[in-house]
């Protein structure tokens, strides 16, 4: 019996990368070693050749994977579009567009004169680096005319200042204790970046093939590897639903990281089967593997409840 397993996730993030035709290249060259390996084995087995001594399909599919992620440019290497007034001074490496924040100041302004005190822009530029553009307007400017109406606009505000905007996020008006505007201003920082993240690392490489489903190997006698078979079905099937679950809630970075801890999940289970001499030794040790697995997936859950996506 074939089934279509998820069995080799290649976690390569295809990140700022200078050339996106070599990119494509590397990962179409190595899918194709890949499946030419499964057609080889299944050609193989269909013939009834043994199994090279000591062929071990996943851990060459780990090497693949392994090989894939160290071909690939490591994050940060694209040029990124920096504005020339924001130049950090402990610049970070970003492979997204940097978050625009607009600053809009009167020099008759007394709070306006507050802000810039305080050393809002140096801060924002200092903190976050290449991940910020940040400009700055003097409203009475004519060149300032066209961006503060369209912030105004964008804010719902009457035109009042200092205005600042954060991504797609404002701040009306100027904010005393704690750490005052800068202290807002991150808040929205920290909402945006973790946004972006979510969608730089939406697109990891997962490759998933047709491979023949070995039967269960080892001491265990037939009736019982039919049971450790019905198991492994039920845990299998589980896991589907699992995956569906996570599909629907989060992104593609946190459904990639449950799929590679389901993979293993199946791939230990299959190893304890092939192992145990009789059901009931399988059963005892596979319950521990299950739930040690499953514990992983519950934490992965639990650390990315917070980004849970809304029900449209």
């Amino acid at each position: 019996m074939k089934k279509v397993i998820s069995t080799l996730i290649g976690l390569s993030l295809l990140c700022a990368c200078t050339n996106k035709e070599q990119m494509e290249k590397i990962n179409t060259f190595w899918t194709q070693q890949v499946l030419e390996l499964h057609m080889s084995m299944l050609q193989k087995s269909l013939s009834g050749d043994k199994m090279p001594n000591g062929f071990d399909m996943s851990k060459l599919q780990q090497a693949i994977a392994l090989q894939i992620a160290a071909t690939i440019p490591p994050a940060g290497n694209a040029t990124e579009p920096v504005a020339a007034a924001a130049k950090p001074t402990a610049a970070k490496k970003s492979s997204a567009e940097p978050i625009l924040v607009q600053v809009f100041l009167s020099n008759t302004c007394p709070w306006c004169k507050k802000l810039k005190q305080e050393k809002f822009i140096e801060n924002m530029r200092k903190k976050y680096g290449q991940d910020v553009i940040v400009e700055e307007y003097e409203v009475h400017a004519a060149a300032s005319q066209v961006p503060f109406q369209r912030a105004v606009k964008k804010c719902k505000t009457t035109g009042g200042v200092p205005l600042v905007v954060v991504g797609n996020e404002c701040i009306r008006g100027y904010i005393q204790g704690g750490e005052g505007v800068f202290g807002e201003a991150k808040k929205i920082m920290t909402r945006e970046l973790a946004k972006r993240e979510e969608e730089d690392t939406d697109a990891p490489a997962v490759f998933s093939i047709l491979m023949e489903d070995e039967d269960i190997q080892g001491p265990a006698s037939s009736e019982d590897k039919m049971k450790m078979q019905a198991y492994l079905d039920r845990v299998h099937d589980d896991n589907e639903e699992t995956l569906k679950s996570l599909r629907s809630m989060f992104s593609k970075r946190v459904v990639n990281q449950g799929m590679a801890m389901i993979a293993d999940m199946e791939t230990s289970l299959k190893n304890t089967a092939n192992k145990s001499a009789t059901y009931q030794a399988f059963a005892k040790d596979a319950n521990s593997v299950k739930q040690a697995h499953q514990q992983k997936i519950d934490k992965l859950v639990a650390q990315n409840a917070k980004n849970i996506r809304k029900k449209r």
